[in-house]
């Protein structure tokens, strides 16, 4: 009998979206290694919203009850001035109607570490920096920094901003005149953040902390930069800085970025400088007026991290048998499902003959053409939110103002709502699908009745998703190999 394999995929960078990919593979049992430049694990960050979108992908993983346990939900976003005083509240209630999921606020180093404890330690090998790739008919050959090697029939760039597999392959493509013109121009560079999570702190000092609800608070103002705040369940806050620069600013961030030798920002005297400009910045919360400062204070130094983040969407997604993810934690899971699920389609042939070029390219076309459009939309939508000050136009001032002083509050829940972004909850079609979860508003008064009649009308208000060509492609692909008997 001839041994049959699936294809072999090595993933570089074990960040969010290179875990989950690893887990998704792992699930459909195809061949996969992660390769960390890290020589340890030590997950860095603010807070992360995981919401209606990738919720469903939690619970069909069986990581729902996990990952409730390490979040907090949150039901609205209270924005602030620079004076501590409340400017309005915006509340998330027809999100969760829509989609059967309450949003949750999660730390990253939280569920950085509920996805790394899916993968297999075999799976997972640190200290490995790449230099050199090679690619042939017969699979894809990597070199490490310590001078090993490695084989396989896939490589996926997962190392987010600043990605070393992204700048071998548009190299490449630049010398042999092949990169698209749009991404031969100079990145824009037009935010910097600077993020961190305090120690435990004491609920007397900052009493927000005791709420079983996420305190999810945001201060925005005259300043060009925006400041936001959340609890954890672990009576910890995570904060995080956003600075807008100018256009001329940019330029002077993309010259730092690329004169400094601890990789672009992330340095201790950049972080501390930037420490020292926004300590004072008056936030609210807490027993008493307080500043930046008195989280910074309270945050571990290995705990804080600075970034200057890179705006834009790269037309170029593959080469070869490379093929990239998005940065960004949220967009980077989303791209991780769709190519899961056309990794999961390639044929599974004999040990001896190794997946087609051809086919491995086709399944690469398809991801960049469900990818790329969702990619864009959540970049614009992403920058208009967060833009505040800096080198904004008139009419995203106007804008702006608009959101600020003239909207309600329930027309504001209708744009994120009808926003096709809520109606796409990306799934893997070979794991059972998962039922929304509709949380029930009853009272203890109540009635079984009473609490049925509202739970189905709940339900009844939960928007079908929209499936994606990936997920359909693969569902077809599971199917036939049911009904073969060669799946479960």
């Amino acid at each position: 009998m001839i041994a049959e394999d699936k294809p072999t995929v090595m993933i570089i960078g074990a960040g969010l979206g290179g875990l989950l990919l690893g887990v998704l593979l792992h699930r459909a049992g195809i061949s996969f290694y992660i390769y960390e430049k890290s020589t340890s694990i030590n997950p860095i960050g603010s807070a992360i919203p995981i919401g209606g979108q990738i919720l469903p992908l939690f619970a069909q993983l069986g990581l729902d009850k996990e990952f409730f346990a390490i979040s907090k939900p949150m039901t609205e976003l209270r924005v602030y001035n620079d004076r501590r005083e409340l400017n309005y509240t915006l509340d998330f209630l027809e999100l969760e109607q829509r989609t059967g999921y309450k949003d949750h606020m999660v730390a990253r180093p939280a569920l950085y570490d509920l996805l790394v404890r899916q993968i297999p330690p075999e799976r997972l090998h640190l200290g490995k920096r790449l230099v050199t790739k090679l690619e042939a008919n017969d699979g894809i050959i990597i070199r490490m920094s310590d001078g090993t090697t490695y084989k396989g029939d896939i490589l996926v760039g997962a190392d987010g901003a600043y990605s070393t597999v992204r700048h071998r392959l548009m190299d490449r493509l630049k010398n042999e005149n092949r990169l698209c013109p749009g991404d031969r121009e100079a990145l824009p560079f037009r935010t910097v953040v600077l993020a961190g999570q305090t120690q435990t702190l004491d609920p007397e000092e900052f009493p927000q902390i005791k709420e079983a609800l996420c305190d999810f608070s945001i201060v925005c103002d005259r300043r060009p930069c925006t400041i936001s705040i959340t609890t954890t369940p672990h009576n910890t806050i995570t904060w995080m800085v956003v600075r807008h620069f100018t256009k001329s600013a940019s330029k002077d961030a993309e010259s730092q970025r690329l004169k400094n030798a601890e990789n672009s920002g992330w340095g201790p005297f950049a972080i501390q400088s930037m420490c020292d400009e926004t300590r004072g910045f008056s936030i609210p919360g807490g027993n008493r007026p307080m500043t930046l400062g008195d989280l910074m204070d309270r945050t571990p130094t290995e705990l804080i991290s600075r970034v200057l983040l890179e705006e834009k969407v790269f037309e170029t997604w593959y080469n070869g048998r490379t093929v990239l993810l998005g940065d960004g934690a949220v967009c980077a899971m989303k791209d991780a499902v769709a190519l899961a699920n056309l990794i999961y389609t390639l044929p599974i042939t004999p040990s001896s003959i190794p997946s087609s070029a051809k086919l491995i390219t086709n399944i690469f076309e398809a991801y960049k053409a469900e990818r790329y459009p969702a990619s864009l939309e959540e970049l614009q939508f992403s920058q208009a939110l967060s833009r505040n000050g800096g080198d904004r136009s008139l009419s995203e001032t106007m804008a702006w103002f608009v959101v600020r002083q003239i909207v309600p509050t329930r027309l504001w829940r209708q744009v994120f709502a009808l926003n096709r972004r809520t109606h796409v909850r990306p799934l893997v079609a070979y794991l059972p699908i998962p039922v929304p979860l509709v949380l029930e508003r009853t009272t203890t008064t109540e009635s079984g009745r009473s609490a049925r009649e509202r739970k189905k009308a709940a339900a009844a208000a939960v928007v079908e998703p929209v499936l994606q060509n990936s997920f359909v492609k693969a569902r077809e692909v599971y199917e036939r190999r049911r009904l073969a008997n060669m799946e479960p």
